[in-house]
């Protein structure tokens, strides 16, 4: 079908083989034949990148554009430290985050690289660069290991006791009093 401006109408989501398909080309006639087997059976989808390094030195790092520090202490506010895989969190987060990158590539959804910007990378290394909180943050003139993990006491039966109170108390009817400002449990009452 041709519009009045002589442009072939197109529907971008009819596409094949990365390119767009005229929905109104005549189609090939149907002879009953079964189709072939390659026709049958689509092929799993496979990976851009066999690993997270190399998402990251051959994708990442180069599509990423920042003023970062590499050293403590410097003007900007974001932190990077080249030994990155030296770096547990960092590597576990970049793991999840080429992940959804190779989910987001082969999605049949047009937006859901947009939405892996958003919601994926972009807290992902909001989260790794902080330079004040981020893993990297101590990281000067290199990479430097001396955040500790975070702190822990051990777990016991009284510790399991407080959490299942909290919940009970959590879930209790709450009623406030205006006049006395008290908040309280209508067992309470």
């Amino acid at each position: 079908m041709t519009d009045p401006f002589g442009v072939d109408e197109l529907a971008v989501d009819d596409v094949a083989d990365g390119q767009l398909v005229d929905r109104d080309a005549p189609s090939e006639p149907d002879t009953g034949a079964a189709p072939a087997p390659a026709e049958t059976a689509a092929e799993e989808p496979q990976p851009r990148f066999s690993s997270v390094v190399e998402f990251v030195e051959q994708w990442l790092a180069p599509m990423l554009r920042r003023r970062v520090n590499t050293k403590l202490g410097g003007a900007d506010d974001l932190h990077w430290c080249p030994r990155w895989w030296a770096h547990e969190e960092v590597v576990d987060r970049l793991s999840a985050t080429w992940r959804a990158w190779e989910g987001a590539r082969i999605a049949p959804d047009p937006g859901a690289m947009a939405g892996w910007w958003l919601s994926v990378l972009d807290p992902m290394m909001a989260a790794i660069t902080d330079r004040y909180t981020g893993p990297f943050a101590v990281c000067r003139d290199g990479h430097a290991d001396v955040i500790a993990p975070l702190p822990l006491e051990p777990y016991t039966a009284d510790a399991a006791a407080q959490i299942t109170n909290a919940y009970e108390t959590a879930d209790a009817e709450v009623a406030y009093d205006p006049a006395t400002g008290e908040i309280r449990n209508e067992e309470q009452s």
